[in-house]
């Protein structure tokens, strides 16, 4: 991941590319994870979903809940806010985590609260 992408740089969410998105999807939904995070299984650092078919997300997705760039898209709360949160794991610690984004294929459009 790019320093860019840090919550240490510019803290701007990453370009994206996706391959082999299925001709029946009606929406992309994407999640971001720290796999590492002490006491905790995985915490969220992204979660947008309703995102109209395609093979990029741009990057630089502005913070909110709805995300101007990709009509229609929905951005939850996580870490406090409605938007990408990029990596920050404390330095003092010294442990490598793992941050896993995974894009999922919706046959549906989501109506979910903004905080789910």
């Amino acid at each position: 991941m790019r320093y860019d992408n840090s919550a240490w740089g510019g803290d701007h969410s990453p370009e994206i590319h996706i391959m082999g998105v299925p001709a029946k999807a009606a929406t992309l939904a994407v999640t971001m994870v720290d796999e590492d995070v002490l006491g905790h299984h995985q915490r969220p650092h992204w979660v947008m979903w309703n995102i109209d078919p395609r093979d990029r997300i741009p990057g630089h997705i502005l913070p909110g809940k709805h995300v101007t760039e990709i009509m229609g898209a929905v951005q939850g709360e996580v870490l406090g806010r409605h938007g990408y949160c990029g990596p920050k794991p404390t330095w003092l610690r010294r442990i490598t985590h793992h941050y896993v984004f995974t894009v999922y294929a919706l046959d549906n459009r989501l109506s979910l609260p903004t905080r789910a």
